[in-house]
């Protein structure tokens, strides 16, 4: 399973989770009513949650964008830096 979404691996048995709630004094309408709604959600849960990979790439993005920020934060400051230095060479001159 390495490498494989967890969503994606595992299955939600539905028979299986209806003949468990009927041993547990549930009658087949409410089972199946409830099993119905465990399905929906975890469909919804399966469309709305990221997977890993997709975080993994995003935060691939976030790294970028922090690098370049950062790169452009130095470069700026090292721009300072030099039109300060010039500007007290020049005053003094």
């Amino acid at each position: 399973m390495a490498g494989q979404n967890v969503m994606e691996a595992q299955t939600f048995n539905t028979h299986k989770t209806v003949k468990m709630l009927r041993a547990t004094g549930f009658t087949e309408p409410q089972a199946e009513a409830l099993v119905e709604a465990l399905s929906e959600f975890l469909s919804v849960v399966r469309q709305n949650f990221a997977t890993k990979a997709e975080l993994k790439a995003e935060l691939k993005s976030l790294e970028l964008r922090l690098v370049l920020w950062m790169v452009g934060i130095m470069l700026t400051t090292a721009g300072l830096v030099v039109a300060a230095f010039f500007a007290i060479v020049n005053f003094f001159l």
